[in-house]
């Protein structure tokens, strides 16, 4: 699973319509890119089958499950932040309860232009049919206009039925 997410197979071309990266996929393929989409863009709907709808927090269904909070930080780079926490209430803490997916997920957006410059969020879940925690923090770096990863550190365990149990700890540094 690790592999499949985060590393690709075959040639890799750009695609300048981000939007269509989906299209075409099936079957573990499509599972694939929609595991993707919950991992690097939290707080979406992502179809992942028996999650249902409980990645898109921001639903009204999902929004009684958390807590969420808007602070003023210094980012690390001394850069003025606003940082967005949507954290799961304690009631709904237990991960085996089913309820939520999305355990706590932590924003920057610089103040200037609302550009998200970090994320730090927990993923888990257990059920008969799989069973994962992983917690990311993701830093980013303007390149050239454009944003992209600096620093990906990664947690977490994922169990599915009939693979063996997959557990993986990196830090991953980018250089543009």
């Amino acid at each position: 699973m690790y592999d499949r997410v985060f590393f690709t197979n075959g040639r890799v071309c750009e695609d300048p319509d981000a939007t269509t990266w989906q299209e075409g996929k099936s079957g573990i393929e499509k599972h694939i890119s929609e595991l993707k989409k919950l991992i690097f863009s939290p707080g979406e709907k992502a179809d992942v089958p028996l999650i249902g709808k409980k990645t898109a927090i921001f639903e009204s269904d999902m929004r009684e499950y958390y807590d969420y909070s808007i602070t003023s930080k210094k980012y690390s780079t001394g850069t003025d932040c606003y940082v967005f926490t949507a954290k799961v209430k304690d009631e709904f803490e237990n991960k085996k309860e089913g309820k939520t997916i999305i355990k706590y997920l932590e924003t920057y957006f610089e103040k200037e232009t609302f550009q998200v410059l970090a994320r730090n969020y927990q993923l888990a879940a257990s059920t008969a049919f799989y069973d994962f925690d992983v917690t990311m923090w993701v830093k980013l770096t303007k390149v050239e206009e454009k944003y992209y990863p600096e620093t990906v550190e990664y947690n977490g365990q994922w169990d599915i039925p009939f693979n063996k149990p997959e557990v993986a700890r990196f830090t991953a540094k980018f250089n543009y």
